[in-house]
């Protein structure tokens, strides 16, 4: 169930995530495009790194991304999010700690620092993890990103492997499968 515009949401995420967002748009689409998405996402000035912002900012950044660029963006925003950002996301090592270390720091660290009010559980079997990220979704692109996400930690990590998007079976987790070898 995709929210609609202007809604307001109780689940915060820092400004930081937000900023990462509109880099990236500025970034592939220039000024031009950053003003469209912070319009579009009713920010009239990009929040500081560390206040909490309603994750319904983010998601409509990512909606702004689908409906004008297409959804293959949204992915690309989630990769470029931990490639272009890694040194703020603690991924500085990443290459050296391997894709399933990195799991467990997105497990331990992420939720907690950058995120208020949801959680990341890991189901992992050999070279084989669902990761359901509780509270993370608000609509389909929310998923997609965290999608771009995972294959980004992947290719800072070195690692061979596909990532997919499951049905959670509910309106807020984003439900992932992640195989590598």
């Amino acid at each position: 169930m995709e929210k609609k515009k202007g809604h307001m949401d109780e689940r915060l995420v820092k400004g930081a995530i937000v900023n990462g967002y509109l880099a990236f748009i500025k970034e592939k689409w220039g000024v031009l495009g950053l003003n469209s998405a912070m319009k579009y996402a009713d920010i009239e000035k990009q929040p500081k790194d560390g206040e909490w912002i309603s994750l319904s900012k983010t998601y409509m950044i990512l909606e702004w991304i689908e409906k004008n660029h297409g959804r293959e963006h949204v992915v690309e925003a989630g990769k470029w999010m931990i490639r272009g950002m890694g040194g703020d996301f603690r991924f500085l090592f990443a290459s050296v700690m391997g894709f399933e270390r990195m799991l467990e720091k997105v497990k331990n660290n992420i939720s907690s620092l950058l995120f208020k009010g949801n959680g990341v559980e890991i189901n992992k079997e050999g070279n084989e993890a669902t990761i359901r990220l509780k509270g993370f979704k608000i609509g389909e692109m929310s998923c997609l990103s965290w999608k771009g996400a995972l294959m980004g930690v992947m290719e800072v990590t070195k690692t061979k492997g596909e990532v997919k998007v499951l049905d959670s079976g509910n309106d807020e987790d984003c439900l992932i499968k992640a195989k590598w070898e």
